[in-house]
């Protein structure tokens, strides 16, 4: 049986991606779940980009499309859209492809390279259910706050993945599992004790911690491939 297991950060990600690993890329404060939210809503294609730089060069590339994202978690000046995922309904996103920036998500995607799978909790047990048919180990890669720390929502959406798949875990998966099903009615409070979660509070952004933390509301599995992310047609 093929296991399952986590890494951190992008350096994690390069890692996984060396080993030959499948990956599953999570930022559920905030980039992850932007894009899965994004493409359930609609959107052609995410496209992550490491810097504010090229996601410019890149806007003049792809007609018609929105550049998002944030630095620091702050929005970027002149970009179309905020990094907020429950701004996203009140923008007209459906057909669009949208460049995305963000501090530590968007590099986690792109340095995993070719099929990177995009997780949240929102689509979790859509990928859970998936990643067995993969003849692959699997490699949760958690963004982190920053791509420095350790964070409490991206160990949980971990988890979620991990609890509905079907594959055999390391330790760190197993603990993560554990910690979602212990967790599971009331991921919302957790998630808002935790760091990233204590700083969207301070700003307001209660929606997009409430928005987050909704499990399986995305019947979606986001892939990234040639440089874009689009939605799997299941």
């Amino acid at each position: 049986m093929k296991k399952i297991d986590i890494k951190w950060y992008d350096e994690g990600a390069r890692q996984a991606r060396k080993d030959g690993k499948q990956i599953v890329v999570i930022d559920i404060l905030r980039a992850t779940t932007f894009e899965v939210h994004a493409l359930n809503l609609g959107a052609k294609a995410i496209v992550p980009v490491k810097d504010i730089r090229e996601a410019l060069m890149l806007k003049k590339v792809y007609k018609e499309s929105l550049t998002a994202g944030e630095v620091g978690g702050e929005p970027i000046p002149g970009f179309d859209l905020d990094p907020s995922p429950s701004n996203l309904e009140k923008q007209k996103v459906e057909g669009k492809v949208i460049i995305h920036k963000s501090t530590c998500g968007t590099k986690c995607i792109v340095d995993s390279g070719k099929d990177a799978i995009i997780g949240s909790l929102l689509n979790a047990r859509s990928i859970g259910e998936y990643l067995p048919k993969v003849d692959k180990d699997v490699a949760i890669v958690a963004s982190g706050n920053s791509c420095r720390e350790f964070s409490l929502e991206d160990f949980l959406g971990a988890g979620a993945i991990i609890y509905y798949s079907s594959m055999e875990h390391t330790d760190q998966a197993r603990a993560a599992y554990l910690a979602f099903k212990n967790s599971y009615d009331n991921l919302k409070e957790i998630i808002m004790s935790g760091k990233s979660g204590s700083k969207l509070m301070k700003k307001g952004l209660m929606k997009d911690i409430e928005l987050a933390s909704s499990l399986n509301t995305a019947n979606v599995i986001p892939i990234y491939d040639q440089k874009v992310v689009t939605a799997l047609k299941l």
